[in-house]
Parts: C-alpha cells; structure tokens; sequence
C-alpha cells in the first residue's frame, strides 16, 4: 500500500491487510506444485474428490498431538498436488448433517467424562488469545482443525516460513493492551517494518508513484486528496475522527453512524472527492484492496468497516517472518508450556454445545470418539455459520443476525523461487489493465484474477541455516525467495467456485498463467527460477459487513452473552476481518468470563463460609457443652419467699 512519513499509531484495530483468527475445519495437506516443467511433481496422483467414507471412518489415524502448531515444517521440496488450508468435507459431513452423524456414531449424545472451568470452541487466533488470557483456569481449547492458528498458519520451505493466510500487524501504540501482548509474545524482535512507499504493477509494469500520476497524470489529485484524508483521519487531524469499532466515545459513535450508512465506494466519491466519478485506476486500486481485504467490493461494503480498515494503511505496517503465523504459533508455544499439550486438542470437530442447569455441554468427535465436556462457560471463537449449526439454544434473535452474514471466499498461492524476491516492496498491488466493470463483479474478479503479490520471504533472515523436520536443508536459503500471491472471490458464486470438486487445478492453472505472463516480467524474474507452487484455499474466512448492518444493531445481537455461561469472541462480532479484531474481542469477553467465574468463586466461598459457621454453632449449642438447666421451680419458691 502507498504509506505517508508522518503517522500516528491508534490503538486497536486498524488494518491487517490479509484477514485474522479464523478458526476452519482442515486437514492440513499443502497443496505444492512445481513449475509445469517441473515433471517429478506432476507425476503426483491428484486427490480432489470428496471422501466417501463413513463420517466415524474419517479419523482412523489418531492425530499427532505433538506437532499441532500453526506452522507446518514438515514439507521439503515436493509437497501433495492438492490444497492446504480449509478442507470443507469432515466439517460438511457432519455439521449438515448432525443427526445423521450422531446416529452413525452410536444415536446418544455421551454423559460428560470430564469437567473444565471454560472451554473454547475454536483454535484460530481469537480463540488461542481468549485461551492465553484465561490460563490460568487451565481452559481446553478445541481445534477442529489439524494445526492451531485458524487462517493464521504457515508453512516453510528452505527454512523460508512463509503464510498461506494472515500476512502482516498493524504496529500499535506504547503502552496499549496489544502493545503489552506483542511484548509477552516477543513478537518485536522479529518484525520488519513494511516500506512506507510501495509501488504498483500496472500492465505488467512497476509503477512507483502510483498516486503521484504514474499510471496516468490526472490520478495525482485525486490520490493527494485521498492520501491527506486518510492520513488525517488516522490521525485525528483536522475534525477527523478515526471510526473505531466498537466505537467508545460519542464523537466516534456519531462518525460510525453516519459512515455505516453508505457504501465504501460513495464516501469515497460524495465525501472525500466530492465528484461523480473516481478515475478508473483508482477505482480498480480501491476494489482490488477490497476484495483483498475484506472478500467483497468497495460498492457493497459499509464505509465505517472500510474506513476503519484503509486508513491503518496510512500508519506502520509490520511484518514477522511467516506473516501472522508467527504471532500464532508464538502464542500456541506460550498455551502449550502453561495450560499443558493435553488441553490443546486439534482435530476435534465440536457439534453440539448445549446449556445445562450446572453448565454448559461440549460434544466433539476426535479419533473416532465422541465425548463431552461439562464446562462453567464456553467461548465460541469460531464463526457464527458454525455457532448457528452447534449451539442449540440459538436464540431467534441471533439465529436471523447469523443468516444475514454472507461470508466470501479467497485462495492464497505461494510461488516457490530459486533467487530472492527483488527489493523495494513488500505488498505489490496487481492494478491489471485499470479497469473495474461495476455492473460485473465476478467478471472483472475472474479477468484479474490475483490482486496482490507480497513478498514472502521479507523478514526472513538469510545466512541462518534451518532445517525442516522432513530433512529438507535451509542452507541455500541466500539463493530462494517466495512470492505469496492473494485471489478473492468478492461474489456470491465464489465459495461455489472454490469449493467444487477439480477446482484445484482450475485455479492452479489460471495461478501459473498470471505469474508466467505477468507478476514474474513485471518483477524481472525468469520463470526458469519457479521450483513451485503451493496453494491455500479458505472457503468461508470473510464476514462481509454490508451498509447498515452496525446501524441496525445486528453486531449486538451477534455479540451479547447467553446466560452468562456463553460467549462470542471472534472477529466476525463486527464484521471486520483482522489481528486486531480478533484481539479486542477476546480480551474482552475473557474478561467478563473471569468475573463470572471469580464471582461464582466467592459465592462459593461465601456458602462454604457460612456453611461452615452454621456447622460451629450447631456444635456449640450442643447437650454436652451446655451448662445443666436451673430449677426453675426452685427459683420462683426463693423469690417467692
């Protein structure tokens, strides 16, 4: 993204520019692929068909309870022709269909066999922070998932880690609760900060000035105009206020209202341009930053979540080795050595949560088993699609809050390279031909196809030799580079599209086909130095925030408690997919789950007490600590006399 120099670090929530914590149902085998000379990757069996097992028979092998965290080591130089990332089947099997599942698996839904404090339903990023700071309680944290870190994850080759997800943080201010959380993680000493000025890929040619008119002479006023407004509003300058979600104060209220009345697109063209029309290379920038972002196009997405959003990248950008999988497996290594390896269980495919007169019921399966839970509180940390197939005492408030949400879909594909990734940039947007049909979508999404090409391997430190588990040497890491490319599907047919049966070498096609003819010249790379790509496919990962849906009180009805024994922490409480999000939400509803456990403690204490004061007294009135009774009638014969 274009940066300015001066800048202002806001507290919560601003940009992370590749979606955060989402927690999905996956079977982790990455999908690698060479170049197509490459023919010792091709003579791979392709795997794309949907299991036809029995849904009990789809966890035979018992899960390496080992090897769980968000990055994935394990592969060397050739990988599975297939995807990684969300794999839709074991979770379609049995959350569309749990009765039918429950039936296979015995037609009873089994007692408890074990008692926790909470429970967590869902290991992506919010779901492992509502865990970090609820330790203490020792929570179990259920992944359905074979790796933590939902759409947070990595791999690595060449001891590169690279992500095939979430990509980078907003730097926060001194002092703030995510500031103070980075620092327990250690997550400083690795970042990188991002370039402040980054330039973009215009018909197949570098662009550094982009909003100074490189493309064209007459995008430089609207760019100066855009680039003032958004640095303002970060900010805070000159009567703007940064619309934070949710909003505190009544200036921010006030701004969150009147932006979550229009689309991204008219504030920008009414409000900010104050013109009809916005020159048709900034048109396509704003719309490929969209669909990158948030799965959806800047006409049909709600100005706050957009502003919100946009203007973080005006501010600090960092980068860990690995994007926001590091973060993750950071925090997965820390849960690990506090809460035990015992209580963080992967591949466990939760599908009936229920409420109690002494709790809450957790149902999973795993391995093959189906057990439950009894938990004081549970935290729903997945998306609410899930809590709405899960949860049976949905309320129909919520329920119809849930059908409103539409969630888009977006493929990420790593480009595996015999050389270093070219300096200069770090996230390159894509701007094709400059050309966005706004009465077609899905046409000029397909015609674009990948909207941006972030440099993979940018904080990777080279000279540090690695090795990966399966042997595969990180030596030569000098002479290798990974391009991460994002694809995303900003229309209602695009989940449909990624999750058919064949889509894989569809897109893996239509992936070679762009870096061939258009990133790798652009770049000035030989397409003789691609050694592979590797593809991640998310079918469900972005909450589209549509105008009106904060305004209308939706977001409340997603987020309240239910019962005080039930909790919501995701990103997906506000429509608006990143890091930050995800942080605000559980380190708050972590912390109304402590007061209500630590209150249900007193009260216990306080029976215990007075339980324990009864019982004394009952022993101090006791016959045998009394003194014998007076002769009263002996009394009354004295005082008479």
């Amino acid at each position: 993204m274009i940066k300015v120099n001066k800048q202002k670090n806001r507290i919560p929530r601003r940009t992370v520019l590749k979606l955060a914590t989402i927690s999905a149902g996956s079977a982790l085998l990455q999908a690698c692929a060479g170049s197509k000379r490459k023919s010792v990757e091709n003579t791979l069996t392709p795997s794309d068909t949907k299991t036809s097992a029995p849904i009990k028979a789809l966890h035979s092998t018992p899960i390496n309870n080992e090897d769980t965290g968000p990055i994935d080591r394990n592969y060397g130089e050739i990988a599975p022709l297939k995807y990684s990332g969300e794999d839709p089947d074991r979770s379609h099997q049995i959350l569309w269909d749990i009765p039918g599942f429950v039936s296979s698996a015995g037609a009873k839904i089994p007692d408890p066999s074990e008692k926790a404090p909470v429970v967590i339903v869902g290991g992506g990023m919010s779901g492992l922070i509502s865990g970090y700071h609820l330790k203490k309680y020792l929570p179990i944290i259920l992944e359905s998932a074979d790796r933590f870190g939902g759409n947070s994850r990595g791999e690595s080759w060449r001891g590169i880690d690279y992500s095939i997800g979430a990509a980078y943080l907003c730097a926060p201010e001194e002092g703030t609760p995510l500031d103070k959380f980075y620092k327990e993680l250690d997550i400083y000493r690795r970042v990188k900060s991002a370039p402040e000025d980054e330039p973009i890929l215009f018909n197949g040619k570098m662009k550094p000035y982009f909003l100074k008119g490189d493309t064209d002479p007459a995008v430089a006023t609207q760019g100066a105009i855009l680039e003032k407004y958004f640095s303002d509003v970060l900010n805070e300058k000159n009567g703007k206020v940064f619309p934070e979600l949710p909003p505190t104060t009544e200036a921010q209220k006030k701004i969150v209202k009147e932006l979550d009345a229009v689309s991204f697109r008219d504030h920008i063209r009414k409000t900010v341009l104050a013109s009809d029309t916005i020159h048709p290379h900034l048109d396509t920038w704003l719309e490929h930053y969209c669909w990158s972002v948030f799965g959806s196009s800047y006409r049909e997405l709600s100005a706050a979540v957009g502003v919100n959003q946009f203007a973080g990248e005006f501010g600090k950008i960092l980068v860990p080795p690995g994007g926001n999988s590091f973060v993750a497996e950071q925090l997965y290594s820390k849960l690990k050595k506090e809460i035990g390896n015992d209580r963080l269980r992967s591949h466990a495919m939760v599908f009936q949560v229920k409420t109690v007169d002494d709790g809450v019921w957790v149902t999973y399966e795993r391995d093959g088993e189906v057990k439950t839970i009894l938990a004081e509180t549970v935290i729903f940390a997945c998306p609410k699609y899930v809590v709405r197939k899960i949860f049976t005492d949905l309320e129909p408030g919520r329920e119809k809050a849930i059908r409103r949400i539409r969630y888009n879909s977006y493929l990420v594909a790593n480009v595996l390279l015999n050389q270093k990734v070219p300096d200069g940039f770090y996230d390159l947007y894509l701007l094709a031909d400059g050309k966005v049909d706004g009465k077609d979508i899905q046409g000029t999404a397909e015609r674009h196809r990948a909207t941006d090409a972030i440099n993979g391997s940018y904080a990777h430190v080279y000279g540090v030799n690695a090795t990966n588990k399966s042997g595969s040497s990180g030596n030569n890491t000098n002479h290798s580079g990974v391009l991460t490319l994002y694809r995303a599907f900003p229309y209602l047919a695009g989940k449909a599209q990624v999750l058919s049966t064949g889509s894989y070498f569809k897109f893996r096609k239509e992936f070679i086909d762009q870096v061939e003819n258009e990133i790798l010249p652009g770049l000035g790379i030989s397409k003789t130095a691609v050694v592979g790509l590797r593809i991640a496919r998310w079918g469900h990962p972005l909450p589209v925030a549509q105008p009106g849906m904060i305004n209308s009180g939706l977001v409340e009805s997603l987020s309240k408690p239910y019962k005080s024994k039930v909790y919501f922490a995701n990103q997906d409480n506000w429509l608006n997919p990143c890091i930050e999000q995800a942080f605000n939400e559980a380190h708050h509803w972590s912390g109304e789950v402590e007061k209500y456990l630590e209150a249900k403690r007193l009260e216990k204490t306080k029976q215990s007490i007075g339980a324990d004061v009864v019982s004394k007294k009952k022993e101090g009135d006791s016959p045998k600590n009394e003194e014998p009774p007076k002769d009263n009638k002996k009394n009354e014969s004295k005082k008479a006399e």
